[in-house]
């Protein structure tokens, strides 16, 4: 059954993040032996900030705490996030829920982003805290976060530029880890139109639909 796998193929398009989910279903599929699968969960968490995950994959494999440098990278990751919530403060004071009723309405970046800049003394390097800070939460595996500023950066920037493209690209993983699917699949009609047509973007993108409609099918198939 192993050979009509896809999973290798798949993930190659993907973040490591992303490719998680698509272990995690293969697993209780029963394909191949659990522990080899536990082994590449170990590999691609290595490649994260999620090490609280990495440490229990590792003692699941082993029977044994994890090696100590796993635990000097998890003092680092805390560290980084603190650093990254004393500088989102200001951000957060501006985004209040008022606010965001006005970046909902609004569909000018510009225009948006002036009115923020007289009302409420937001600063465009603001702009590039939180592009940072969603990079740190989502690494962390705090999507809905990441999900939050990417959304927010989105509104912000004019369309067709790479920060666009990249809030978008980040939004629509975040949106899918986190399994909302409506959310996502707006998401993912945006990007198609966000996109210049190159043959990765458009494998990655049918490699996102793939994983969707397969969790939107196992809603309904119990």
């Amino acid at each position: 059954m192993s050979e009509f796998d896809l999973t290798k193929k798949i993930s190659s398009f993907l973040d490591k993040h992303l490719t998680l989910p698509l272990l995690e279903y293969i697993s209780v599929k029963n394909i191949y032996d659990e522990k080899s699968i536990l082994k590449t969960k170990w590999e691609v968490l290595l490649g994260t900030s999620m090490v609280d995950y990495a440490a229990d994959t590792y003692r699941s494999i082993y029977e044994t705490e994890p090696p100590k440098g796993l635990l000097d990278k998890r003092e680092k990751v805390l560290e980084s996030i603190q650093e990254t919530e004393v500088k989102l403060k200001p951000v957060k004071v501006i985004f209040s829920q008022e606010t965001m009723k006005e970046v909902a309405q609004c569909k000018n970046a510009k225009d948006l982003l002036t009115s923020l800049e007289t009302k409420y003394n937001f600063k465009t390097e603001m702009l590039n805290d939180m592009f940072d800070a969603a990079r740190v939460f989502y690494d962390a595996g705090n999507y809905n976060l990441s999900s939050e500023y990417l959304k927010i950066v989105r509104q912000l920037v004019t369309p067709g530029t790479q920060r666009h493209l990249d809030a978008s690209w980040g939004r629509l993983a975040s949106e899918i880890l986190v399994q909302n699917w409506d959310e996502a699949l707006e998401d993912l009609e945006k990007l198609k139109d966000a996109i210049d047509c190159q043959n990765e973007d458009r494998v990655s993108i049918v490699s996102l639909f793939c994983i969707m409609f397969k969790n939107t099918l196992s809603n309904f198939c119990l």
